[in-house]
């Protein structure tokens, strides 16, 4: 886990991480399976969070978040494009 974050005595466990791939369906469920199972399951915690910095979405694009059900637990995923325009050249 790379943020745990406890306020007014709740936890708040928080993934980021970093997509180079072209599929990002697959690499959200990894990751969620890797929230669900390691930390929210270690902590004791029913809800936690994802984000990931997507280089293949451009920069400015809107992020929805969007909650994945994972068994008793759910996972709030963020995706942030931190991708070039084309015509960078990127």
């Amino acid at each position: 886990m790379d943020i745990l974050l406890i306020y007014k005595g709740k936890r708040y466990i928080i993934e980021t991480k970093v997509n180079r791939q072209v599929n990002i369906t697959a690499f959200i469920q990894a990751g969620i399976k890797q929230v669900t199972q390691k930390y929210l399951a270690a902590e004791s915690v029913d809800e936690g969070y994802l984000v990931i910095f997507d280089t293949r979405t451009e920069v400015g694009s809107v992020c929805e978040p969007q909650v994945y059900p994972e068994g008793n637990k759910s996972v709030t995923v963020f995706t942030i494009g931190i991708g070039y325009p084309s015509d960078m050249g990127q």
